[in-house]
């Protein structure tokens, strides 16, 4: 009996990492973009690093051939087929700030992608198809 009481130990704690190596987001790294329904206009991201836990990604946003807000983004936070990325916006004509989040959630070489602002508003949502460019002037991928 302790033999068997091993054993399925020993098997649940293999099966507890099995998903988080089977969940390597690597993939996603590259740039995604759009063309925004409300033309002219789109969005592009840039995810630069992207692993089973943590993501790093910039995004911007062109409207009426202007950009009206500037977003820095921290380091988010991956689990599963979802990531979360606090930012601040600054908006470009006053200068102020306020803060929100972006969710994605990975899908098959495509991100679904929601930008809600600490009020609660949502800013943009799209659905950006991978890409092989990026649309960042200083874009090192």
């Amino acid at each position: 009996m302790k033999k068997f009481v091993c054993l399925i130990s020993t098997i649940c704690i293999i099966a507890a990492f099995i998903p988080s190596a089977l969940a390597d987001k690597s993939e996603y790294i590259g740039s995604y973009y759009t063309l925004n329904s409300d033309a002219p206009g789109y969005a592009a991201v840039d995810i630069e690093s992207c692993s089973d836990s943590a993501i790093t990604l910039r995004f911007k946003r062109i409207k009426n051939n202007e950009e009206a807000y500037i977003y820095s983004f921290e380091q988010g936070v991956v689990e599963g087929n979802y990531a979360a990325v606090p930012f601040t916006a600054t908006i470009t004509q006053s200068s102020a700030t306020f803060k929100g989040v972006m969710t994605l959630e990975f899908l098959n070489k495509m991100i679904d992608i929601r930008l809600i602002s600490g009020q609660g508003v949502e800013m943009y949502s799209g659905h950006l198809p991978k890409v092989d460019h990026s649309y960042f002037d200083d874009s090192k991928l």
